[in-house]
């Protein structure tokens, strides 16, 4: 049997992720809005150039739920 991967990458905008902060941020989630734009925009790209699967984070969590699961469960079945 193929061994398959999938990599899902669970895309939210920079201001959504800085409003889901905690209170005590670490040290990545520290940093300015420009490295934050910068990480996003890195993986967006890695997404296109390996085929990675980008699901809209930012949606309401059944949907984002289903939508991954929608990606696994199929490799899961066969």
């Amino acid at each position: 049997m193929e061994r398959r991967d999938v990599v899902v990458v669970l895309d939210v905008p920079d201001a959504v992720a800085a409003a889901r902060l905690g209170a005590s941020p670490d040290r990545l989630e520290s940093e300015g809005e420009a490295f934050h734009a910068a990480v996003r925009a890195a993986y967006r790209s890695l997404a296109a150039e390996r085929g990675w699967s980008l699901v809209n984070g930012d949606a309401d969590v059944d949907m984002v739920s289903a939508r991954v699961w929608s990606l696994v469960e199929p490799l899961l079945a066969g």
